[in-house]
C-alpha cells in the first residue's frame, strides 16, 4: 500500500520571546496520532508534542516546547506507520510547511 502524506503547517505567531505556534492541517488521508520534534542535527531524544488525534482534513493549533526555531519532525499515524523529516524546518521563518510522505516543502 502506498501512503501519500501531506500536512500543511501555517505559522500563527512567533517571536524570539514566545514559543513558536502554528496551525497543523492534516491532509494525509490518514489519522494522525502523534507528532514529535527535536532540534535539527542533534542526537537529542524526540520530544512528543501534545495535540489531539487529528482526522484527515482536520486541524489543530500546535505550540512548540521551546523557543528554538529549527526542528526535525516525526509524524505517527493510526495505522502504525510513521514518517520522519530530518532536513530541518524553521518554524519561525517558514509561514507554510507542506509535509509529503518523503519530503517537506516550505514557503514564506
Amino acid at each position: 500500500m502506498t501512503v501519500v502524506a501531506a500536512i500543511l503547517i501555517s505559522v500563527l505567531s512567533s517571536s524570539s520571546q514566545d514559543l513558536p505556534r502554528f496551525l497543523l492541517v492534516n491532509n494525509t488521508g490518514h489519522v494522525m496520532t502523534s507528532l514529535s520534534a527535536k532540534a535539527h542535527g542533534t542526537s537529542q531524544p524526540w520530544q512528543e508534542i501534545n495535540f489531539p488525534t487529528i482526522a484527515d482534513g482536520d486541524s489543530s493549533d500546535v505550540t512548540m516546547f521551546r523557543a528554538a526555531c529549527n526542528y526535525d519532525f516525526r509524524v505517527g499515524y493510526e495505522n502504525g506507520s510513521s514518517v520522519t523529516y530530518v532536513q530541518g524546518t524553521d518554524v519561525c521563518q517558514d509561514h507554510h510547511l507542506l509535509f509529503l510522505y518523503s519530503t517537506l516543502h516550505s514557503s514564506r
